[in-house]
């Protein structure tokens, strides 16, 4: 048996006890974006891992736990997906790809495209206007997606990887290898521009206003308050790499990528840790509202949080007190073969957690010994144990919790 202890950081003076991030569910097919135009209706679109992997678009009418197919005349990879409303909505992909519905996605209807190169990315700031970018290209439309006209193949951009904009003159490309564009009169013309941190690759960008705007990127988050005229680095992190960003109102947002979810609820001003797992590369996050958001990764790992990512020590989901030691219910459970326990520590303590068969018997110890105030995360690998019921405890001073936990090989 194998285990392992993880410290979950923490910022600022806020614990994070239990996380309100939860995986709901897995798909064989390879996701590559995901969107939602209330709490229960959501689409994904990306490829499937069926020989010829031809492209897939499917919907969810239960926030994203169950989903069904969509079929739509082509066979490229789904890059993008993008809904106006309820019924109307985009999808782009390889080729050149553009789709359209206006049912919801029961039927998607085939648009002629300028370009056959990939699209990865598509924005729209009204009804009628919309932008999308990929493979040096940029195509715009201004009646609502039934006609596209290509603007720039620009080759000193090696791939754009988002679009948006703030009215509709003033928008931005970010891309890779630093390279970044902006225009002042609708798409018209873009001019090379010099990005904070310009030797990183940015792969998400989402206006506030015309004015404000949030970039992320390779281990970093910009911000500008003048539509770009200057940008200024509001988190930073070596190693890491953020993929995506999305943001319910002006104020509410949320920012993914190499094993982490970042809240902001200052308009992008400042960035949290918020606790989840077990623990993916996640590729893209869409918000529906405050409350409600969804994080996938590309092998189609899905969570979801239906409180802003709040966890149980700020709260109220379960009554935790975080000025008290707290243990938490395993996750996933059941499980097979691994599973993962958190546990809360409030003050510096010697701190003890084991495992115990149904007849009481000791299986194994994960924690014992002194630990400092955090969240912690135990790891447990029940590979050479028979399936059935376990428990385990945490013990400190006078307290002492058991919790039951379910192997089902």
């Amino acid at each position: 048996m194998r285990k392992s202890l993880i410290i979950i950081a923490f910022y600022s003076n806020v614990l994070f006890a239990q996380s309100g991030w939860n995986q709901i569910g897995t798909m064989s097919d390879n996701v590559n974006t995901i969107f939602f135009t209330d709490s229960l209706t959501g689409w994904i679109g990306g490829y499937t891992n069926l020989p010829g992997n031809n492209g897939v678009i499917r919907k969810t009418t239960d926030g994203g736990f169950s989903w069904t197919q969509q079929m739509f005349p082509d066979s490229n990879s789904i890059f993008k997906i993008k809904f106006l409303n309820s019924s109307t909505g985009f999808a782009v992909g390889g080729n050149g790809l553009i789709l359209k519905t206006t049912n919801g996605g029961t039927d998607w209807i085939k648009k002629n495209s300028p370009t056959s190169s990939g699209i990865g990315s598509v924005f729209f700031l009204d009804n009628q206007n919309g932008w999308a970018c990929g493979t040096q290209t940029i195509i715009k439309t201004t009646d609502q997606g039934e006609n596209w006209t290509l603007l720039t193949t620009d080759s000193t951009v090696i791939a754009i990887t988002d679009i948006s904009f703030g009215s509709l003159t003033s928008g931005w490309c970010v891309g890779l290898y630093g390279k970044h564009i902006k225009t002042t009169d609708g798409g018209s013309s873009w001019i090379p521009t010099s990005f904070p941190s310009s030797d990183r690759s940015w792969y998400g960008i989402q206006y506030l206003s015309p004015s404000i705007a949030v970039a992320v990127g390779g281990g970093k988050i910009a911000r500008t308050t003048n539509a770009g005229e200057s940008w200024d680095i509001v988190w930073v992190q070596s190693g890491d790499q953020l993929n995506s960003v999305s943001f319910a109102n002006s104020e509410i947002g949320w920012a993914v990528g190499s094993s982490k979810i970042l809240k902001t609820t200052n308009g992008g001003v400042s960035w949290g840790a918020q606790q989840w797992g077990p623990y993916h590369y996640l590729s893209e996050v869409h918000c529906s509202d405050s409350l409600h958001a969804w994080a996938i990764s590309s092998v189609g790992v899905f969570y979801k949080t239906t409180n802003g990512g709040v966890t149980s020590v700020e709260n109220t989901l379960n009554g935790n007190d975080p000025t008290l030691l707290s243990l938490f219910q395993n996750y996933p459970n059941p499980f097979n073969p691994t599973t993962a326990i958190n546990f809360l520590i409030p003050e510096r303590e010697f701190v003890s957690l084991k495992i115990y068969d149904l007849l009481g018997k000791e299986i194994e110890t994960l924690v014992n010994e002194e630990m400092k105030i955090g969240n912690y995360t135990a790891k447990w690998d029940a590979t050479n144990l028979p399936s059935g019921m376990y428990f385990y405890r945490l013990t400190s001073g006078t307290f002492s919790e058991t919790k039951k936990m379910i192997l089902m090989k």
